[in-house]
């Protein structure tokens, strides 16, 4: 996968930071062995999906200094720090007498026979009993992953001439740690120990609490703590549950083809790291093709294994949370939407469906209905096409008009929508405290109910309201314009002296930069000089809707000034 910058910081962390390297031992003792190559997290494209690995290769030459040269298995020939280098483990993976525990870190195999290498990983929770574990990489960017027991082994660092183990428990921040040299080591009986004490820690079954006495009688909850939990049960959507489920909701397995590509993929990735992910798919599925069949059945082993587990676990979450907590929601449809006309095939369907006699199953009806059509005469054919046809284009046209709806929905302001609306387009407002409220012409699509209300204010004066001592200012989003409203927009009979628009272009650059292009602003400049015919008008529409407002309607201005159409162009 790509790398994340929480592993990119691990390497551009400052030395001074970091642990100082301890010396790997002389290289004449392992040289022209078989060995396994660590390799840091990176920034480096090269080598960034690859790190937090050991890699197998073979040391060439002596060392020189603290660097020496090996000869990887893919043929490739580096210079590495000898600090990196480790002889090969002797353990075999799935091989652990005492089963892994929670917060142990571990070597997971890649499964690759071609380039076979192992990642260092931590335990993160123990699946089964000890047959698979839930996996987290610390030193390689990637997602926490169920692994079985048998391509799993603890994690040893060779030291002073003899095998060691990390640590159980160990964490650090990002860029502190750099290999697992660098971690705490203890022995094989320590660790072992520490690893007996935390299974035995672990609890495999829910204490019971203990049963209160006879006489003693239950603290009743405090009145306002139970008024608290009503309101939240009365504003919830759905009934809220007891407790949230302490198990992670559990991954699908993979099937063979899957398990497949997690062993080749990191090997072909290596040799060809210029591949994209689509070239990448093309060579992996080449690849299974031409798959042995002792592969194959190998793959197909391993993902039954991966099945089993990961329906212990289902079953597991589906006591503790319950089985619909595993189905996704389903996307709500809209009601009003066209509904997609039926092929000339379902229509044919749909007509003879009733001609089969009583019980047959949908299978059944379907393969003799099936048989049915395809001995069909055109022209029967030909008559279900022509209603098929005629269905489709009265369904494009509703869904037009349909669409044509959804998009002045979405291009009308919210607020407006929060109005009561009647057939005629007119909103219901109250227009002064204490009074009953009016019905008013609505605004118009792209015009903001404020700058609406705010230039037929002195139109809405005149209207004989009736009094309702009580009743608040009703608009959108409550009061929005205090008695006495402020003063009126510039109408054309001001002289356009009065109009300077100098001092808000800032603010109006900052507005229009928002959500619409760097050309928008250039072409208000156009308009803005005094020797354009629309001078005035651009002027005025900025006053309107942008410099007389606490709440600036942009999308009004440059409708009113562009035109919708052009506005929608300019739009981001």
């Amino acid at each position: 996968g790509a790398t994340s910058s929480k592993k990119r910081r691990q390497s551009s962390t400052p030395a001074a930071q970091k642990k100082p390297r301890e010396s790997a031992g002389k290289a004449e003792r392992i040289k022209h062995k078989k060995v396994r190559v660590w390799w840091e997290p990176t920034k480096a494209k090269r080598k960034t999906e690859f790190a937090g690995m050991y890699w197998p290769a073979a040391v060439l030459g002596s060392q020189n200094g603290d660097k020496i040269n090996v000869k990887y298995d893919n043929g490739g020939l580096e210079e590495v720090d000898v600090a990196l280098v480790q002889p090969v483990c002797p353990a075999k993976f799935g091989k652990e007498k005492v089963p892994l525990v929670a917060s142990e870190l571990c070597e997971v195999f890649n499964r690759s026979d071609t380039d076979p290498a192992c990642w260092v990983a931590r335990v993160k929770r123990v699946i089964d009993g000890g047959n698979a574990y839930d996996i987290e990489y610390p030193f390689h960017d990637t997602r926490n992953e169920t692994v079985l027991a048998p391509f799993v082994r603890r994690a040893r660092v060779y030291k002073g001439g003899e095998w060691r183990f990390l640590d159980v428990g160990q964490k650090w921040k990002d860029g502190e740690v750099g290999s697992p040299m660098e971690l705490k080591l203890v022995s094989e009986e320590k660790l072992l120990g520490k690893v007996r004490k935390a299974a035995k820690a672990t609890p495999t079954k829910k204490t019971e609490a203990p049963k209160p006495l006879a006489k003693a009688k239950a603290p009743k909850e405090k009145p306002a703590v139970a008024k608290k939990r009503k309101a939240a049960d009365a504003g919830a959507a759905g009934p809220l549950p007891s407790s949230a489920p302490a198990l992670p909701k559990p991954k699908k397995a993979k099937n063979s083809y899957l398990v497949f590509l997690d062993r080749h993929r990191e090997s072909v990735r290596k040799k060809q790291p210029e591949l994209g992910v689509k070239e990448l798919a093309n060579i992996m599925s080449g690849m299974w093709k031409k798959a042995t069949p002792e592969e194959r059945e190998s793959c197909k082993q391993e993902s039954q294994a991966l099945w089993r587990v990961y329906n212990q676990e289902k079953k597991r979450y589906n006591d503790e949370a319950g089985p619909e907590a595993l189905k996704r929601p389903k996307a709500r449809k809209d009601p009003e939407a066209p509904r997609p006309p039926g092929s000339a095939w379902t229509l044919f369907l749909k007509a003879e469906r009733a001609s089969l006699p009583e019980g047959t199953s949908f299978a059944e009806a379907s393969k003799l209905l099936a048989a049915k059509w395809k001995k069909a005469p055109k022209s029967v054919k030909t008559k279900y096409e022509i209603e098929a046809a005629a269905g489709k284009k009265k369904y494009l046209a509703a869904k037009e008009k349909y669409d044509a709806q959804q998009k002045e929905k979405a291009s009308a302001p919210v607020a407006a929508a929060r109005m009561p609306v009647n057939k005629k387009g007119e909103v219901m407002v109250v227009l002064k405290a204490n009074t009953k409220p009016v019905w008013v012409p609505g605004p118009p699509p792209g015009v903001s109910p404020e700058h609406h209300f705010q230039q037929n204010w002195s139109t809405y004066l005149k209207i004989q309201l009736e009094p309702e001592p009580g009743r608040e200012r009703l608009f959108p989003a409550g009061p929005i314009y205090p008695d006495p409203m402020p003063a009126p927009v510039p109408s054309p009979a001001m002289g356009m002296a009065s109009m300077d628009l100098g001092p808000h272009m800032e603010r109006i650059k900052k507005l229009l930069r928002k959500n619409y292009k760097e050309e928008a602003y250039y072409k208000l400049i156009d308009l803005l000089r005094p020797d354009t015919p629309r001078y005035e008008q651009a002027t005025r529409n900025a006053f309107q809707f942008i410099v007389h407002c606490k709440r600036p309607d942009v999308k009004a201005f440059m409708v009113a000034t562009f035109g919708y159409e052009q506005a929608e162009k300019l739009c981001k």
